[in-house]
């Protein structure tokens, strides 16, 4: 998959629609299948087809992935009840042997081999309305690894968010998300030592294939213990403008404005 940035305009409106998560408190439910986290992103959204048998997991059922009351997913490095939500307790956190990850490790900027206890949802789909391009969510990542120990710096703990092969998973300063990327706050409401504020995703989808692939992936980095997880919302979907066509607009309408302007001067 291509760790690729999201177009500047994008990512700008992305940065807006970051809000600050004053989270209520809530409840974690473990997934009985990787269906469950699938149904839950999709709810009652209509504009979706799952291609059949397309949807894979690589963590462990039962343990690593749960839903929320209030109707988020959570994908963890560890135990997803182990945290529980509204406390934090200490946690060295767990070697759970669910492999290493190529995409996160480029992500990140390390070896694969130093990724661990990766947590991946894959599903194919396709769209209803063929006008429809963008796909929308919010998320929340928290880590034990936001560690006061200075000595434990160099763990970097990722999540990636990728569509058609596109990580679009950014800060708004553009930077990957990862342990070192987030200016993180009190993560006790979720149950970690740490985590960001709600960010928004709005990724794009490929307009050269009619059949699409959501991969929402996260993993220790450089170390396998002290986890981490990433709290993902519900899905929208939506038919926005290409950045080209943005800009073209925009054109338009400075072209407008000075014309405009103009006739006002001849007056």
């Amino acid at each position: 998959m291509k760790p690729g940035k999201i177009s500047s305009l994008i990512l700008g409106t992305a940065a807006m629609l970051a809000v600050s998560s004053a989270h209520a408190s809530f409840t974690i439910t473990l997934a009985q299948t990787p269906d469950e986290l699938v149904q839950a992103l999709l709810g009652s959204n209509s504009n979706f087809t799952i291609v059949p048998g397309s949807i894979q997991y690589s963590g462990v059922y039962l343990y690593q992935a749960g839903t929320t009351s209030d109707g988020n997913i959570v994908l963890s490095t560890g135990a997803a009840l182990k945290h529980e939500p509204g406390k934090y307790k200490p946690s060295e956190g767990e070697k759970l042997g669910t492999g290493s990850n190529a995409d996160l490790a480029a992500l990140a900027g390390v070896n694969t081999n130093q990724t661990f206890d990766q947590n991946v949802l894959t599903f194919s789909f396709t769209l209803n309305d063929p006008s429809l391009n963008t796909i929308s969510t919010s998320f929340v990542f928290a880590s034990d690894e936001y560690s006061r120990n200075p000595d434990l710096y160099w763990r970097n703990d990722v999540f990636g968010f990728f569509v058609d092969g596109v990580n679009y998973a950014f800060l708004p300063d553009g930077s990957i998300v990862s342990v070192h990327n987030i200016d993180h706050i009190d993560g006790s409401d979720y149950g970690y030592a740490g985590r960001s504020l709600e960010y928004s995703i709005m990724a794009t989808l490929d307009p050269n294939v009619t059949v699409h692939t959501i991969t929402i992936a996260i993993a220790d980095v450089m170390h396998d213990r002290y986890d981490s997880a990433v709290f993902l919302g519900s899905f929208s979907v939506s038919a926005v403008p290409e950045p080209e066509t943005w800009a073209m607009m925009l054109a338009g309408l400075g072209l407008i404005g000075a014309t405009a302007q103009r006739r006002r001067r001849q007056k």
